[in-house]
């Protein structure tokens, strides 16, 4: 019986982690920086530091352009047209 309960309760987390990861996925790359950042030191073990670099999001090639000049990856999670500039403020 407890076997059965790990086994689902698993199984929640993880479906949770995917719901997140399609519903807000700024959120959970700014929850995953900030987790392996609190992980990672100079000092720290090399099992911490290769978690901290497993789950930190991955680096994007950004030239701070908008979609469509290389910068952007992310061709439809902004709503930018391509060929247009985000605002600064």
């Amino acid at each position: 019986m407890a076997v059965q309960a790990v086994l689902l309760t698993l199984l929640a987390l993880f479906c949770l982690g995917q719901a997140i990861s399609r519903l807000a996925p700024r959120s959970l790359a700014r929850l995953r920086l900030i987790a392996a950042s609190r992980i990672d030191s100079p000092v720290a073990a090399g099992w911490r530091r290769a978690l901290a670099r497993r789950l930190a999001p991955a680096r994007t090639a950004s030239g701070g352009g908008a979609c469509g000049s290389g910068g952007c990856s992310a061709c439809a999670g902004c709503g930018l047209k391509a060929g247009t500039a985000p605002r600064r403020r």
